[in-house]
């Protein structure tokens, strides 16, 4: 008896459990966890579902020590589902978790905190939200069986140190959606080889500090700033600093395999450790616009043997703490201070010289010295050197004696930004014969009388007026320059784009006194001419780009050819004609590829329908026009003493056409074979019985054959009165099989007796 009552009790909970069969049982736990959240673990399974109907879905925050409520089982939780509708993953939520294996979250979730998912040691799986915008400080921190991850686009922030110590990634790719990636988020990323970064970040602090595999990587235009950047990435041999950054700091320390570097013009200032104990490195140029080099920049670099750096630097750093533990020769470019020396020392007006091409570069803010009131010159041993000098824009004044007796110096330009230029400055600079300047400066030299002798001892120059340049185009485009400064005779760039569908037609300079002049280029460079002019104009115009359409006939007869302006639809005024054969006429039915407005060079093609012609000729096996491969077709139609005889064929397989009929209508009802209509193979036969014909009311009435592979084919005839000819007028409607969806046959024309019997195709999908 006990027995009997134990197994009903057993089979009542099978039957439950097969009515509730979604019924979970054996929960070890389950409870809140955060705005409309609930959680609970089943077996080595958490879960965490939300439970509201709207409104916010965030996980609470937990920390080190204030743990979430499932902490206690962390070391046998194996998997975590997050459900549609958590919009956060709390701070230390799953911190620890020894044997955590595979997550999975909802696109609901915006925000993975701090800490997270650290320390997760058995990670491997996860795939982040579309939704995703924040990877909080640590979140991922020391995941190092996290093999790959996939950020989305919609991500703009990745903390500080994210994905530190996550040693088994090998590749990553983060998205320009990015704009903040805190310090070391990456480092030591032990197995990372390749980076690709964000064209949206501006600083990468420590970003792949010890990332001692890196070999490949490229630093975005938008970065100003290195510092830490590959501190011991001791596989990366060379890579390229973008014209964008301006500081560099220790962002070298320890690259051991650093072999070459080439630093941009950009940069300002290298920091201390830049370069720390990079033990390959053989020779490095820095640039001019250097000022400062930090303490030990260089130090250790052991096989650094050939610095360039200019001579103005060398003198104002100490070389033996900079380049400490090396052996390098230097190779100093001639450079220096030439400003007044009672401001700041002279030093806010610099000069360089390139002796590769004579060219003297003056840069700067305020006055240059008088040479003739300073100790020494800083170019005694150049200046016949000289035969191009550049002064930059905010240089104020050109000092006395400045550069006298610079006998091979041919032309000058002098920025509006000087005011004044001292006595005998271009004294004897007997082969200058060119000088532009602004009209301003000029006309101060002539009302103080000093034009003579700023250029004491040789024939006056011919003097060129410097003007600001405005752009202006005729609304189709755009223009823009180089400078927004340019002087008579000089050459400057223009960058001219034409909106689509247009092209420049000329570019003409005005300065609203002289007669305008087209400009032309010469190898990408417009020659401004002179003007006294302050300001002057250069305009764009631009015409719309003019295509070739062409209209051919079928035959590729061409009807009309012509340039037709981008944007306009074009027209032909020739209706296309096509001649009668013995079967058809043809009418015009329009173009082919359909005409559009003109965006390129077309040619429009002339298409026809067909009639067919009527015929009183008997025809038992009529031309058809063989139709798609698959299709079904209807070869032909007989009368055949008051019985119709309709042979379907199938283009492909032809022999399995009278096996594959399924069902045979008229009218909507199902015909009987045997009694009304008769089916045999050779294709497929089908004979509608004279007695079953003489049934049906005179007029048209419609056949459907369907077919076991899904195709089908709708026939249309016409039964007359019974006293006009036995023959019936038919006209068909056919339709590709379920394998090509298409018919291609054409008009089919047959006749039988003296009546016309029409077949037309008609597509229906199966």
């Amino acid at each position: 008896m006990r027995r009997t009552k134990i197994v009903a009790a057993m089979l009542s909970l099978v039957f439950v459990f097969m009515l509730f069969p979604g019924l979970r049982v054996n929960a070890d736990a389950s409870g809140t966890c955060g705005d409309n959240l609930n959680w609970e673990l089943v077996s080595d399974t958490l879960t965490i579902s939300y439970t509201g109907t709207s409104g916010s879905g965030d996980m609470a925050d937990y920390t080190g020590t204030v743990h979430a409520p499932w902490y206690d089982q962390k070391d046998s939780i194996k998997t975590i589902v997050v459900d549609n509708g958590v919009t956060s993953i709390g701070d230390w939520a799953f911190a620890g978790f020894s044997v955590l294996e595979s997550v999975t979250l909802p696109d609901s979730v915006s925000s993975i905190g701090d800490t997270s998912f650290g320390y997760c040691s058995k990670l491997s799986s996860i795939v982040l939200p579309n939704n995703l915008t924040l990877i909080d400080e640590y979140a991922f921190y020391e995941c190092s069986s996290l093999t790959s991850i996939v950020f989305p686009s919609t991500l703009t922030t990745i903390g500080e140190r994210a994905f530190e110590y996550c040693s088994g990634l090998t590749e990553i790719d983060i998205p320009d959606s990015v704009t903040t990636l805190d310090e070391q988020a990456f480092a030591q990323c032990t197995s990372l080889k390749s980076a690709t970064l964000s064209n949206q970040l501006t600083e990468l602090p420590g970003t792949f500090y010890g990332c001692s595999q890196l070999t490949t990587v490229t630093i975005p235009d938008s970065v100003t700033t290195l510092n830490g950047t590959f501190y011991y990435c001791t596989s990366l041999k060379n890579i390229t600093i973008p014209d964008s950054v301006t500081s560099i700091g220790a962002a070298f320390e320890s690259c051991t395999s650093l072999e070459s570097i080439t630093i941009p013009d950009s940069v300002t200032s290298i920091g201390a450790h830049a370069f720390f104990c990079c033990t390959s490195l053989t020779g490095i140029t820095i640039p001019n616009s250097v000022t400062s080099i930090g303490d030990r920049a260089f130090f250790g670099c052991t096989s650094l043997t050939n610095v360039t750096m200019t001579q103005r630097l060398y003198d104002d750093i100490d070389p033996t703490m900079v380049f400490e533990g090396s052996s390098s020769t230097f190779n100093l470019i001639p450079s220096g201070y030439c400003g007044d020396p009672s401001v700041n020392g002279g030093k806010d007006v610099t000069w360089i010289f390139d002796d590769t091409t004579g060219t003297l570069t003056i840069s700067g803010t305020g006055d240059m010295f008088d040479l003739d009131t300073i100790s020494t010159d800083p170019w005694s041993a150049i200046y016949k050197s000289f035969k191009t000098i550049v002064i930059n824009d905010g240089v104020t004044s050109i000092g006395n004696e400045a550069f006298y007796y610079c006998t091979n110096l041919t032309n000058i330009t002098i920025p509006d930004s000087v005011q004044d230029i001292g006595v005998y400055a271009f004294r004897d600079c007997t082969s200058l014969t060119d000088v532009a300047m602004s009209k301003v400066l000029y006309d101060n030299l002539v009302q103080n009388n000093k034009l003579g002798s700023v250029f004491y001892g040789i024939t006056l120059p011919s003097i060129h007026f410097s003007y600001t340049v405005n752009y202006k185009s005729n609304g189709n485009g755009t223009i823009t320059g180089t400078t927004t400064q340019s002087f008579g005779t000089d050459q400057i760039e223009l960058t001219i784009t034409p909106d689509t569908g247009y092209e420049i037609d000329k570019v003409t300079w005005s300065d609203g006194t002289n007669p305008d002049v087209e400009l032309t280029a010469t190898n990408g460079k417009y020659t401004m001419p002179d003007s006294e002019a302050g300001t002057v104009t250069i305009t764009a115009s631009f015409k719309l780009i003019e295509y070739n359409i062409s209209f051919v006939n079928e035959d590729g007869t061409v009807l009309q050819s012509s340039s037709v302006p981008y944007g306009d639809t074009p027209v032909c005024t020739i209706t296309p004609t096509k001649a009668a054969d013995e079967q058809y006429t043809y009418t015009f039915s329009g173009w082919t590829p359909a005409i559009v407005p003109v965006t390129g060079d077309a040619t429009y093609t002339a298409v026809f329908t067909e009639t067919a012609k009527p015929t009183t000729t008997v025809a038992t096996t009529p031309a058809v026009t063989t139709p798609a491969p698959g299709t079904y077709y209807v070869q032909s139609i007989e009368e055949k003493d008051g019985a119709i005889v309709i042979t379907i064929k199938r283009t492909e397989n032809d022999d399995q056409t009278y096996e594959l009929v399924q069902s045979i209508e008229t009218d909507g009802k199902q015909l009987s074979v045997g009694d009304q209509i008769e089916l045999t193979s050779g294709s497929a036969i089908i004979t509608i019985k004279k007695d079953f014909v003489s049934t049906l009311t005179p007029g048209t009435h419609t056949m459907k054959v369907t077919f076991k592979d899904g195709g089908s084919i709708t026939l249309e005839y016409t039964v007359k009165e019974p006293e006009k000819a036995a023959a019936q007028a038919v006209q068909a409607t056919g339709e590709a099989t379920a394998i090509t969806a298409f018919v291609g046959a054409g008009l089919i024309i047959m006749a039988c007796g003296l009546t016309i019997i029409t077949v037309r195709k008609r597509r229906e999908e199966a």
